[in-house]
């Protein structure tokens, strides 16, 4: 958990220091994401109770943060930096 509280903080800083040159920064954070590489090292169980933590029961895909990371990188987030974005259908609510 260290490593994430330090890539946030780094991402505010960057977000500081870049923003005169209208650099925006700005980090994303899945949650499990579902693919062949975690299905073959997680079994069914872990995944279910991964579901039940989250407000919206659907699993992560990647094309659910390809959308997030697209959005950021989009001109419709011009004004978005500094800023972490969670996907994790509501994980961190519980």
């Amino acid at each position: 958990m260290a490593s994430k509280g330090a890539l946030i903080g780094m991402t505010r800083v960057m977000a500081r220091e870049l923003g005169e040159h209208r650099i925006t920064v700005n980090a994303v954070a899945p949650a499990q994401v579902a693919t062949p590489g975690t299905r073959a090292h997680s079994d069914d169980e872990v995944f279910a109770a991964t579901m039940r933590r989250q407000a919206i029961e659907e699993f992560v895909t990647p094309e659910h943060f390809a959308g997030l990371v697209s959005y950021l990188a989009s001109p419709d987030a011009v004004m978005v930096t500094g800023q972490t974005l969670v996907c994790d259908g509501g994980g961190l609510l519980h």
